[in-house]
């Protein structure tokens, strides 16, 4: 993984081109507490935690910490200052899911290009001007589970990588966005 300091100072640049394999577009992990805290860190890619276990504080550039607990998601959008904070003894564990915009919006033989502007419609409540930036969205009851059971997924389709494993993905991204901007006004999934 790159690690670059942002523009001469202690924020460290995560660099989708190091990072993220040059054939795929999307990436999922799982990570714990063992990880400890997480400086100011910026990348070009978006960004999602889904917590399984656990809590931590997370706070996007200056603004103030915020606590993030099982069944809560964050959502990053690209070059957004940020950082995670965990208390000694603290415990958590999460699923990733890291993706540039083409995961989504990747042209198709034979589609139009509309189709691709379409598509980027899926990212445009995210990303925003960081005032503006809401990334935690809790989830409840069955949004949770739903949520949960989805990212498992597509972290098991990622790890196996069997055929037409990248389309599984981002089909299954494009169920998690619409979930996630009406969950922000409603539970989604009753």
């Amino acid at each position: 993984m790159e690690q670059v300091k942002w523009k001469e100072t202690d924020v460290i640049y995560y660099s989708s081109r190091k990072y993220l394999d040059q054939n795929e577009h999307c990436k999922l992990y799982k990570i714990d507490h063992t990880w400890g805290s997480i400086q100011n860190h910026i990348h070009d890619y978006f960004q999602i935690w889904f917590v399984k276990k656990g809590e931590f504080m997370h706070a996007i550039e200056n603004q103030p910490l915020y606590k993030m607990v099982k069944g809560n998601i964050f959502l990053i959008p690209p070059y957004t200052m940020h950082r995670v904070e965990i208390e000694a003894g603290g415990i958590f564990e999460i699923i990733g899911c890291e993706f540039m915009p083409e995961a989504i919006t990747e042209h198709q033989p034979g589609i139009e290009s509309s189709y691709n502007i379409s598509m980027l419609s899926y990212l445009k409540p995210f990303w925003m001007e960081v005032k503006q930036l809401k990334p935690k969205i809790p989830l409840i009851g069955k949004s949770d589970k739903w949520a949960e059971t989805m990212l498992e997924e597509m972290f098991a389709e990622f790890a196996a990588k069997p055929p037409f494993y990248n389309v599984y993905l981002k089909g299954c991204l494009l169920q998690l966005f619409p979930c996630w901007v009406k969950e922000r006004l409603a539970p989604c999934r009753k």
